[in-house]
């Protein structure tokens, strides 16, 4: 019996080898996947347990699969890189925004081109900071996605694009975002991750 140790944290079993293996090829689980033999208190690999994996010490599991795993990365990689892009973006236009705020000691009324209008459809600097977090969690999420380390933050990065008023304005945050969560929702992107 087996005890695994899932992406989100939790504990899941105690289950047999069957299992296990079907859970392999699923894509539930791969060969990284932490897993404790039941009686014991170590964790190991599933690639370590020669009873899971057989004479290769290699699952026969689509994640682990090289190729699999090219696809996806190569499938994220330009939306990844669009919400990056978004994120600095909206970053700089905020940290401008702020700026100009600065410059001007009553505010954006005296603002005679609109310049701070157009940089930020919020009037005060609390928008500007809660913009300036949107745009961090854009970018780790981004990261985050490129690398295939995390579902979860990819697809917050892709909501938080698509928010107006937050990501730099809806015409670059909801194409981006929406297309990072098409792509993110392919089965074979969402089993690659970590």
């Amino acid at each position: 019996m087996y005890t695994i140790l899932g992406a989100d944290g939790k504990e899941y079993g105690p289950v047999d080898a069957g299992e296990i293996r079907q859970w392999l090829a699923q894509g539930r689980v791969n060969s990284e996947t932490q897993i404790r033999v039941a009686g014991t208190t170590e964790w190991k690999r599933v690639a370590d347990l020669p009873e899971l994996t057989g004479a290769t010490g290699r699952p026969a599991d689509p994640v682990s699969s090289p190729v699999r795993s090219a696809a996806a990365a190569n499938a994220v990689k330009g939306p990844a890189t669009a919400l990056m892009v978004t994120a600095i973006i909206g970053i700089l236009l905020q940290l401008v925004a702020l700026l100009n705020r600065r410059s001007m000691p009553l505010g954006l009324s005296e603002d005679p081109e609109g310049v701070g209008l157009l940089l930020s459809a919020g009037s005060s600097p609390v928008f500007s900071i809660i913009a300036l977090g949107a745009g961090a969690v854009i970018f780790l999420g981004a990261q985050k996605m490129k690398a295939l380390t995390s579902h979860g933050w990819a697809m917050l990065a892709s909501i938080v694009a698509m928010v107006p008023l937050v990501s730099p304005c809806c015409l670059i945050g909801l194409p981006v975002g929406i297309w990072s969560m098409l792509v993110l929702q392919k089965p074979e992107v969402k089993q690659s991750f970590g």
